[in-house]
C-alpha cells in the first residue's frame, strides 16, 4: 500500500510541477488541442476493451507462459487495428469537432497505441503476485522520463507535438520496462481458441459496459470541446488534469491493491471475503475522502497557487470536479468486490445507472447553469452509481453500513479546511499580510 500510495503521490507532485512549467511554456490553445487528441484516443480504446488486465488477474491460469501469450497476441492485434482506424479516421474526427488543423496530430498519435499494444504480460504477472511496489516504481521511472522529454520539448517546440512526443516516448520506455525489468517477460505469438472464447465471455459484459463508459466520462469533453473556444476548454482539461489524478490513485488502489487480494479470498474461500473487505479499505478510504473534501473547498486556493492568472478560472473546475473521485471512495471498493466473486455484469448495471441519471441530469444543468450544470452533471452521476453499488453489497451479504460512513466523513472536516485556507489566505493578501500569489 506505502509503495502505491507513495508512487502515485510522487506521480501527481510530478505532474503538477510539470503542468506549472508547462503552463508558461504553451498557451491553453494547446492544452485544448491534447485534450481532443487523447480524448479520441481513449474512446477508441474503450471502445474495444476487453478486460485483458482484469482477465488475467482473475484467472486461474493467470500465470501460465502459453495463456499469456494468447492474451499478449490478442491485445497487439487489438491495438494495431485501432491504429489504422484512427489514421483512416483522423480527419473526419478532426473536422467534427470542428478543429479541422488537428488532423495531422490526430494521425500521428494513433502510433502510440501501437506502440503501447508490444508491452509485454510481466507487469500484470506481478501486479497478480501482490508485487505492486514494483509495478508501482517501473510506472514512476516511466513518468519522469516523460515529464523531462515533455519539458524540454515544450521549450523548444511551444506547441502540443511537444506533448505528443513525449507520449511516444513514454509509451517506447514502457514497452522497454516490461521487458528488461520483469522476470519471465519474453512474448511470443500463439493462438488457443479455448483460451480465446473464455476471454470473450469474461468480455461479453465488459465490452458494452465500456462503450457505456466512453459516454460517461468522454462526453462532457466532447461537448464542452465543441462549443468552447480552445482557451477555455483548456481551462477545463487543465483542471480536469488535476482532479483526475485523484480518480486513478483510488481506481489503481482497487485494482492493484483490492481486486487482486479480493479474487485470491475469493477463490480460496468464498466466505473469506467479507472478513477482508473493509479493513483493506479502511484507512486509505478515510485519507481520500479527506483529501478529495480539501479540493471541494480549496479549489480556487490550489489554482492561484499553482498557475499564473491566465489559468485562475480553473479554479472552480477544480473543486466540481473533486466530488466525482469522492464518491469513488464507495464504489470502486465494491466493483473490485463484485468482479473477484463474479458479478462481472454489475460493471455495466452500474453505468446504466449512471447513464440513465445522466439523461435527467443534462437538460437540468444546461437549463440551470449552462455549460457548467453540464460539468455538474457529470459528477452527480456518480451518487445514483454508489448508491447501486452500496444495494449489490447488501444482496451479496458484505455491507456495513457504519463501515460506510465512516469512510466519508472524513470529507467535511476536509472541505471546511479548504475553504478556510482558501478564505484566509484571500483576507491576507487583501490586507497586505501576503503578496499576491
Amino acid at each position: 500500500m506505502a509503495a502505491l500510495v507513495g508512487s502515485n503521490v510522487s506521480i501527481n507532485v510530478i505532474r503538477i510541477l510539470g503542468n506549472l512549467v508547462l503552463t508558461r511554456l504553451l498557451s491553453p490553445e494547446m492544452f485544448g488541442a491534447i485534450a481532443i487528441i487523447t480524448t479520441i484516443q481513449y474512446v477508441l480504446v474503450m471502445l474495444t476493451d476487453m478486460g485483458f488486465n482484469q482477465f488475467v488477474v482473475r484467472a486461474a491460469d493467470g500465470d501460465k507462459k502459453r495463456f499469456l501469450d494468447v492474451i499478449w497476441t490478442a491485445r497487439l492485434a487489438r491495438n494495431g487495428a485501432l491504429c489504422l482506424l484512427m489514421v483512416a479516421l483522423s480527419g473526419p474526427l478532426a473536422a467534427a469537432f470542428g478543429k479541422p488543423e488537428l488532423q495531422p496530430g490526430i494521425a500521428a498519435a494513433s502510433f502510440v497505441l501501437l506502440v503501447e499494444g508490444f508491452r509485454s504480460m510481466a507487469p500484470l504477472v506481478a501486479e497478480r503476485q501482490w508485487r505492486v511496489s514494483y509495478v508501482s516504481a517501473v510506472e514512476l521511472a516511466v513518468f519522469v522520463i516523460q515529464t523531462i522529454v515533455v519539458l524540454i520539448a515544450a521549450a523548444v517546440m511551444r506547441d502540443y507535438w511537444a506533448i505528443i512526443l513525449s507520449m511516444f516516448v513514454s509509451a517506447v520506455a514502457g514497452v522497454v520496462f516490461s521487458y528488461a525489468l520483469f522476470p519471465d517477460s519474453r512474448q511470443r505469438f500463439a493462438f488457443d481458441r479455448g483460451i480465446l472464447v473464455e476471454m470473450l465471455k469474461f468480455a461479453r459484459f465488459i465490452m458494452p459496459s465500456s462503450a457505456i463508459t466512453i459516454v460517461l466520462a468522454q462526453a462532457d469533453k466532447v461537448v464542452l470541446g465543441r462549443n468552447l473556444a480552445l482557451e477555455q476548454f483548456g481551462l477545463y482539461s487543465l483542471a480536469a488534469s488535476l482532479t483526475v489524478a485523484g480518480r486513478n490513485l483510488i481506481y489503481q488502489w482497487g485494482t492493484r491493491m483490492l481486486y487482486p487480494r479480493f479474487s485470491e479470498a475469493f477463490r480460496e474461500d468464498p466466505a473469506s471475503l467479507k472478513a477482508v473487505f473493509y479493513p483493506m479499505r479502511r484507512r486509505f478510504g478515510m485519507l481520500m475522502a479527506f483529501g478529495c473534501g480539501g479540493l471541494i473547498g480549496g479549489g480556487e486556493l490550489l489554482a492561484q497557487i499553482l498557475f499564473d492568472p491566465r489559468y485562475l478560472a480553473a479554479g472552480l473546475y477544480i473543486s466540481i470536479l473533486s466530488a466525482a473521485p469522492l464518491l469513488y471512495v464507495i464504489s470502486v471498493p465494491a466493483e473490485m468486490a463484485m468482479v473477484a466473486i463474479g458479478r462481472v455484469q454489475s460493471q455495466l448495471e452500474a453505468n446504466i445507472c449512471r447513464l440513465g441519471s445522466l439523461a435527467i441530469l443534462i437538460p437540468l444543468g444546461l437549463q440551470f447553469g449552462g455549460l457548467l450544470g453540464i460539468v455538474a452533471a457529470f459528477v452527480l452521476m456518480e451518487v445514483p452509481a454508489a448508491l447501486y453499488w452500496l444495494w449489490r453489497l447488501r444482496v451479496a451479504g458484505l455491507v456495513d453500513w457504519r463501515e460506510e460512513a465512516l469512510q466519508m466523513l472524513p470529507a467535511l472536516p476536509g472541505a471546511a479546511i479548504g475553504l478556510g485556507a482558501t478564505k484566509l489566505a484571500a483576507r491576507l493578501i487583501a490586507t497586505g499580510v501576503l503578496p499576491p500569489f
